[in-house]
């Protein structure tokens, strides 16, 4: 029994390993600096200034304040820099 056990916390630890590995939980800056870009209509932003910190309430999230430079619109609106604060463990932008 103590050997079955073992070997399903051991697959399991595998498992979770791989998962981690092929599906990252945090984002790096040049992740969310692409996905910004592309929401914003350009997909290959430059990041100018980009700072790794966390949320201020517990359980303090990851997160980036950054710059990049592009060809941003947003309507009729343009610009060449943005500059904002994203989560970097979320799978939205």
């Amino acid at each position: 029994m103590l050997v079955r056990v073992g070997l399903v916390v051991a697959l399991l630890g595998i498992v979770l390993t791989v998962y981690k590995v092929v599906w990252p939980s945090t984002k790096t800056a040049a992740d969310v600096a692409r996905e910004v870009g592309i929401h914003v209509g350009d997909g290959r932003p430059r990041i100018v200034w980009a700072e790794s910190t966390t949320t201020d309430n517990p359980p303090h999230h990851p997160m980036y304040l950054m710059t990049i430079e592009g060809r941003f619109r947003n309507g009729r609106q343009t610009a060449r820099y943005l500059t904002f604060s994203a989560l970097a463990d979320t799978t939205y932008v």
